[in-house]
């Protein structure tokens, strides 16, 4: 993909660029003198603005699988399982061979609609607005990707949905199928809640049910009300049905 460099943004300044060596097969980081002025440490124990990454040399990514090539303090923004399964399918969709795609794309993916502080601009166009959501309809179409090993496809009529799965369902963690969504509870309207958006709505992260196997989101919510319960201080839950 095009995305081979990236700016790392946080709170409206740049880290450093971000850069991946196809022949490394890792990432090299480099922050931007400016950021190092202000002092801010964000990563003290594995690339310290007081060490050599402060003057100049180049912070390496780390090969361990854990890390996908890429420094520490900014791996931790790649998608885990679930929001894999999205980005692949995306690329699948936009066909862009597996082999050309590289840890930096995943972020360029995530931009600013990660659930950290870090951004990554340029971010992957069309990705970026805040469009209304049909919960049933994307619930059908995430749990088709999730569930199938070979390719899925996708008809004319749920493209839109498909589009609303890639803005909400990319960048939340964890292993099963999930988004992040805006709730306006006055008029109701559902929105991706990855992107700033206008005063009277609340941010929520949707988990989906994955089938009769094994009720998941119903234990969370026994687990929940049980915290509760115990008297331990926990933001507003709630079954969708």
């Amino acid at each position: 993909m095009e995305s081979n460099i990236v700016s790392v943004m946080l709170w409206g300044d740049e880290v450093g660029k971000l850069y991946w060596d196809v022949r490394a097969k890792r990432a090299v980081f480099n922050y931007n003198p400016d950021f190092v002025k202000k002092g801010t440490d964000i990563a003290p124990l594995t690339a310290s603005i007081k060490g050599s990454a402060g003057k100049g040399f180049p912070v390496v990514g780390n090969r361990e699988k854990l890390y996908q090539g890429l420094p520490p303090f900014i791996a931790d923004s790649l998608p885990d399982h679930w929001g894999n399964k999205v980005f692949e399918y995306w690329a699948a969709q936009n066909h862009i061979p597996k082999q050309r795609l590289t840890p930096v794309d995943k972020l360029a993916f995530i931009g600013r609609r990660g659930m950290g502080a870090l951004e990554f601009v340029p971010a992957v166009s069309g990705l970026e607005s805040s469009k209304s959501v049909q919960i049933d309809s994307l619930y059908r179409l995430a749990q088709k990707i999730f569930d199938e090993r070979q390719e899925v496809s996708v008809r004319d009529d749920e493209n839109l949905d498909l589009q609303s799965l890639y803005d909400v369902g990319t960048s939340a963690g964890g292993q099963h199928p999930k988004a992040i969504i805006a709730i306006n509870d006055e008029n109701h309207d559902i929105r991706s809640g990855q992107v700033s958006l206008p005063e009277g709505y609340k941010y929520y992260i949707l988990k989906f049910a994955e089938g009769d196997d094994f009720p998941f989101t119903r234990m969370e919510m026994v687990y929940y009300d049980m915290a509760k319960e115990a008297g331990v201080r926990m933001m507003p839950s709630r079954l969708v049905h």
